[in-house]
């Protein structure tokens, strides 16, 4: 039998160990093929049956049937079930892929256990090479549709101190350098941590302050758990603050923007709106915009960075900070 076949089989009888229960009535060939056939293995129900006669001397499988007759279901005897620590193909595959993400959003406490997992997923696909679905997370990745920017440097241990403030829910000392400032020490109510790209952010008031804040942990020198609660802000929910615009860095009021388009920005456009009443029209010899958008950071940095592609016609306010900005840029060059 070649390798690879080897492989596969080894897996196939691994998957059948994880499907059969302790109890009776216990499981039949024939739901086996059909459970090892959603999980990619095709076999006969007569290959299922001979790996069953193999693995019931190894692992004290048995059977049971109401009548005496077939159908059989399998089951584990009494006291012979062990932690096999398997992973199945499909949280292989799930782990892989969200690997990176799950590294740098759990807390360290979880992140061990997890870390095991992962390492296990990887293993598994390796070990897997000529199943289907074991090269699928060698054909998909996520690719953000912005520079490629590389993460911060981040203090490990600022890290873990942050993390479990907020697991523990206490406050937090702080002693942060803003952009272009002077360290200083601050006292936070952590409510929330979120990856926006590259960098984490702690979302947090300040002192006895309800206004939510965000920090970057790079620029967090020290931390230390202080042991009062934090104070949270009645209501608060990190879905609605980001709903409402606030990871976008502005003050998160809604208007109405308009503008004309180039004909290439009015395709993206329409195949991925700006807002669930965005509308792209053609009228007056141009692509007309109109859409309900939230005023920020990010929204001037967007429309800025479409160039000649994009001219906002309303608001005035909004059309003249952007003129501000193009003008001041071309006075650059």
């Amino acid at each position: 039998m070649p390798r690879a076949a080897k492989h596969l089989a080894l897996a196939r009888q691994w998957q059948m160990l994880n499907l059969i229960p302790t109890r009776v009535p216990g499981i039949t060939a024939t739901e086996l093929t059909g459970h090892l056939a959603e999980e990619g293995f095709k076999v006969s129900k007569r290959t299922v049956e001979r790996d069953l006669n193999e693995l019931s001397r190894q692992f004290g499988l048995t059977t049971h049937s109401s009548t005496g007759k077939a159908p059989f279901g399998w089951y584990f005897a009494s006291g012979k079930r062990t932690d096999l620590g398997s992973v199945e193909l499909v949280d292989a595959v799930s782990l892989t892929l969200a690997g990176d993400v799950l590294e740098q959003m759990l807390p360290s406490s979880m992140l061990h256990a997890v870390t095991g997992k992962i390492s296990r997923a990887r293993e598994k696909l390796k070990s897997l090479k000529g199943h289907p679905m074991a090269k699928w997370s060698e054909k998909v990745r996520f690719v953000p549709p912005t520079l490629m920017f590389r993460p911060p440097s981040i203090r490990p241990k600022v890290m873990e101190i942050v993390q479990k403030a907020l697991i523990e829910e206490r406050q937090l000392e702080v002693r942060y350098a803003a952009f272009n400032e002077k360290p200083r020490k601050l006292t936070l109510n952590p409510l929330s941590m979120v990856l926006r790209g590259p960098v984490p952010y702690l979302v947090a008031t300040v002192y006895k302050y309800t206004d939510v804040c965000h920090f970057a942990l790079h620029r967090m020198e020290q931390a230390s758990i202080s042991d009062n609660p934090p104070a949270i802000p009645p209501g608060y929910s990190i879905d609605a603050h980001i709903t409402s615009g606030g990871l976008d860095f502005g003050s998160g009021k809604a208007f109405r923007l308009k503008a004309k388009l180039s004909d290439s920005l009015a395709i993206y456009l329409s195949e991925t709106p700006l807002s669930d009443d965005q509308k792209v029209s053609y009228r007056d010899g141009s692509w007309q915009l109109t859409a309900t958008v939230q005023d920020s950071w990010q929204l001037q940095f967007w429309i800025l960075s479409q160039g000649q592609g994009i001219t906002v016609t309303s608001p005035k306010a909004f059309r003249d900070r952007i003129k501000g900005e193009l003008r001041a840029a071309c006075e650059r060059y």
